[in-house]
This record gives structure tokens, C-alpha cells and sequence, in this order.
């Protein structure tokens, strides 16, 4: 009976490892300890940012939205929205040999 409990638990703890935490809402945190967040999530910028579909390692802080170009004979012009889920920077388009003109 002890070696069946003791597979039984070792099997247990295996599962138990191979599992990926969920995310756990700010919401949820008990009042005396949401003073401690900020000090929690030190060092962990990206932790309230969404994982990627296929990637639980991967997350990103950034995701556009809508974009809506406006084209005319003598001018154009862009807007674009997007989500951010921290501070950060978005790239704009075109590079040092390709800048909107």
C-alpha cells in the first residue's frame, strides 16, 4: 500500500510540474497585499502583457489595431491604433533609406 501511495504522488508531482501557471488578475489580489505588486513584479516588465497563441514563453506588449492609409495626389497620410499593455515603444513605418516622403 505505501509504494502504491508513494507512485501514486511522484505521478502526481510530475503533473504538477508540467503545468503552465495561468495568469492571475491584478483584480484578484487581496488588499493587504497589492501594496507588495509593484516590488512582486520588479525586474518581470512584461509579466501583465499577453502570451503569444503558440508561445506560453513569449509574450508581447504591443499589438496593432486598425490602420487606415489616406492616399492623394500631393499627400498621404496613415493613423493607426494599437493596444499596449505597458509603456513602450511602437515602430513607425519605413527605416533611415525608406522614411515616408
Amino acid at each position: 500500500m505505501t509504494t502504491r501511495w508513494i507512485t501514486h504522488f511522484l505521478f502526481a508531482l510530475c503533473l504538477m510540474g508540467s503545468a503552465v501557471a495561468a495568469d492571475f488578475p491584478l483584480s484578484s489580489v487581496p488588499q493587504p497585499l497589492k501594496s507588495w505588486v509593484p516590488w512582486v513584479l520588479d525586474g518581470a516588465p512584461d509579466a501583465g502583457c499577453p502570451h503569444l497563441f503558440n508561445n506560453a514563453e513569449q509574450r508581447h506588449c504591443a499589438w496593432p489595431g486598425t490602420l487606415e492609409l489616406k492616399a492623394a495626389a500631393r499627400d498621404a497620410s496613415f493613423t493607426q491604433e494599437w493596444t499596449a499593455y505597458r509603456d513602450t515603444w511602437v515602430a513607425l513605418p519605413g527605416n533611415d533609406k525608406h522614411w515616408p516622403q
